[in-house]
């Protein structure tokens, strides 16, 4: 999930201004890439363009429960195919 997009001037992230998760939204004509903000509900929050290379996109990289779950039974399945 994308946690924050920046350049040296402005930035969107998560937790600011009710932001709970950050969208890739279209890459405009003239190379400028758009990213909207939603809250809880999925309304657009926040709205920035960011020129093509001129920005920075930090990942939140924690593993959700449920992947983690699932990446258990994957495992356990994979061991009984072995058998």
């Amino acid at each position: 999930m994308i946690e924050k997009v920046c350049n040296k001037d402005k930035a969107l992230e998560v937790g600011i201004n009710d932001v709970v998760y950050i969208e890739f939204f279209k890459r405009e004509t003239g190379n400028i890439d758009m990213f909207l903000g939603k809250d809880g509900n999925s309304n657009t929050r926040a709205i920035e363009g960011f020129f093509i290379g001129d920005y920075e996109i930090e990942y939140n990289r924690e593993v959700a429960k449920v992947e983690d779950e699932k990446q258990k039974e994957i495992k356990q399945l994979d061991l009984f195919s072995f058998m």
